[in-house]
């Protein structure tokens, strides 16, 4: 395949796939907004599964963006030792030489890639559990009602996968998995919303199983 060609055909899927993840988030942000849940569907999906496809097209992205790099490598080099402060000194960071202009080049993809790093780290080290946090408002403020509530368990949600439902009442996920008729070659990090479009219960029926009170 012809470089040119090679080229036009990355930058189409690249357009596909951006234009993919421009309409996903759209219909997140207003079809499907915050808060929907399970109660709303578009063509058979929820909230949630619109956006595991967000995300993967967001890392398709990704995969073009290094794709393009490794195809126009020279040039990015070259194109970065000439903006380099010290690009036109010979003695430190001589722009003639390719070698030179690899190791800039390198140095700059290196530097990025610890910044996505860098941040991914903190926004995990700094996640808070705000149903954790609600639950010990609910115990200071009402006494032994919020101790009761967590021992009765979350609401079952759509977003909820088995284990959550597993971890919120202190069972066991093949419990879980009993209590709703579900066999066991379903995952544990399955999501009600689609175990419900699956097997054809209600969330209601759900957490009826699960025993929970009628809402």
């Amino acid at each position: 395949m012809k470089r040119n060609t090679l080229n036009f055909a990355i930058d189409v899927v690249s357009a596909l796939v951006m234009l993919g993840m421009i309409c996903t988030g759209v219909v997140m942000r207003f079809v499907l907004p915050p808060g929907s849940g399970n109660r709303r569907l578009l063509l058979g999906w929820g909230r949630h599964d619109w956006g595991d496809l967000h995300s993967w097209l967001a890392l398709g992205v990704g995969v073009i963006v290094v794709a393009h790099v490794a195809l126009h490598w020279q040039w990015v080099c070259a194109t970065l030792a000439r903006m380099w402060p010290f690009g036109r000194s010979d003695v430190l960071v001589p722009a003639r030489g390719a070698w030179r202009r690899n190791v800039i080049g390198l140095a700059v993809v290196i530097a990025l890639s610890a910044l996505v790093v860098g941040m991914v780290y903190l926004a995990s080290a700094n996640v808070r559990d705000v149903r954790g946090a609600g639950a010990l408002a609910s115990d200071e403020i009402g006494g032994g009602q919020g101790r009761a509530d967590r021992a009765r368990g979350a609401s079952v949600q759509g977003w909820m996968s088995l284990t959550d439902i597993a971890n919120d009442r202190a069972i066991s996920v093949e419990e879980v998995r009993h209590r709703l008729g579900l066999p066991n070659s379903v995952a544990a990090d399955e999501r009600m919303g689609r175990l419900v479009r699956q097997y054809g219960f209600t969330m209601q029926a759900a957490r009826q199983k699960l025993g929970e009170a009628d809402d």
